[in-house]
């Protein structure tokens, strides 16, 4: 009897059995792969370093009427309206939470750029939020959440207001001499460590330019706090504030 010849058969069909395994493995994750890209965003694609679209899944093909098929093998910019994947490719810069229109239809996108062995080997585009509306409920869930965590008066009502989202001095409405004196000084005041006084009639948008100095400041990585003092007892004032500090 050829015993080598009947041990080399047994491994041979263990080592068959062994890739089959292995194979089915493989084709299972790529099929959960598959389902997580075109469930997991809005719109997702991926570019390669010429630009060109190897993935494309199903939300971003509704977005731009171009099914999946169509799209993967063609130039980025002869598919998407108004991208600029080419020019993160170019400049390895990420784009992250930026508008964009496509198809006449507001969004935010990230555009991130993929390196390997230090060169960009391509780019991927993610649709985050379908318009303004979304993003304002988002904000709102936001609010809501942070509310839960603040400190109350003895009425059981909010006595301090957290920075929700960064303030820039761009995002100040008007542009009249007044205003863009305003900003002018309000930039300096950032600059330094000095308290800053800032006076006005209600309504004319005085936590907006706090918001902005703090943001733009040295203290823009710490919260900003907002203490409305009509909200707080006599008595408690002082070991409210106290406390913020």
């Amino acid at each position: 009897m050829n015993y080598w010849g009947e041990i080399h058969t047994a491994q041979l069909l263990a080592y068959q059995r062994f890739v089959r395994e292995e194979l089915h493995q493989t084709k299972e994750k790529v099929k959960w792969y598959e389902l997580g890209f075109d469930t997991a965003y809005e719109g997702l694609t991926v570019v390669d370093e010429y630009g060109v679209i190897q993935l494309f899944n199903e939300n971003y093909s509704r977005f731009v009427g171009v099914s999946k098929e169509e799209a993967i093998g063609k130039k980025a910019a002869d598919v998407i309206d108004n991208t600029r994947l080419p020019v993160v490719l170019k400049t390895g810069v990420p784009e992250r939470s930026q508008a964009h229109r496509l198809q006449g239809q507001d969004l935010v996108v990230h555009r991130l750029p993929i390196w390997k062995n230090n060169r960009i080997v391509g780019a991927i585009g993610v649709l985050v939020y379908e318009g303004v509306s979304e993003i304002y409920q988002v904000i709102e869930r936001m609010q809501k959440l942070e509310e839960k965590h603040m400190p109350t008066d003895e009425n059981g009502k909010p006595s301090v207001a957290v920075k929700s989202s960064q303030v820039r001095f761009e995002e100040i409405l008007g542009d009249s001499p007044a205003i863009s004196k305003a900003k002018k000084i309000a930039r300096k005041a950032a600059k330094s460590k000095a308290t800053v006084l800032i006076t006005g009639e209600s309504g004319v948008g005085k936590e907006q330019f706090a918001r902005a100095i703090h943001d733009a400041g040295l203290t823009g990585k710490h919260p900003f706090i907002s203490v409305n003092c009509a909200a707080i007892p006599e008595n408690l004032l002082e070991s409210e504030l106290f406390w913020l500090c």
